[in-house]
């Protein structure tokens, strides 16, 4: 990338919408005094390797190309390259089906770490109920010693 490029970029970059750049594509035609062909193939460099696409590419600007005349920056020129259009729905279909893929291990994993939490839950609920149950035996063998207690304390009172 030359000077001249990383000058474009760098303005372009800057920039958020499809109207900014072509304003800064216009800027550098007529403030920088380019040749219009030397501009145009330069875009159309750029373009090409997709620093610039992206900012070209958002509604409603999709799928047209940077016309310049010696007019400067005329118009958007219509175009649709199916090679293009093709590597763009690959790649989009790509990114989908690998965000599916992703999306259903990560699923796949709650519901496993669910699973795991239910079956602790359980074994935890288990434990509890055995401990419950001879906590009440440990309790009513206390009642019965204690009324065992006052059973004895009550016949050596009356024996006395």
């Amino acid at each position: 990338m030359n000077k001249t490029d990383f000058a474009i970029l760098s303005f372009i970059r800057s920039k958020n919408s499809p109207v900014d750049v072509l304003s800064v594509i216009n800027h550098f035609y007529r403030h920088e005094k380019w040749n219009p062909t030397d501009l145009s193939a330069r875009i159309e460099h750029l373009l090409s390797v997709r620093l610039i696409s992206t900012k070209l590419r958002c509604e409603p600007f999709a799928n047209t190309c940077v016309s310049i005349t010696g007019n400067g920056v005329n118009e958007m020129d219509e175009y649709s390259t199916q090679q293009e259009d093709m590597k763009f729905l690959q790649t989009e279909l790509t990114r989908q089906a690998a965000a599916s893929e992703s999306a259903a291990l990560s699923a796949e994993r709650l519901v496993k770490t669910a699973q795991e939490e239910t079956n602790r839950a359980r074994l935890e609920a288990a434990a509890a109920r055995k401990d419950a149950d001879k906590a009440n035996r440990i309790s009513v063998l206390m009642l019965i010693a204690t009324v065992a207690n006052v059973i004895i304390a009550a016949f050596s009172l009356f024996r006395k």
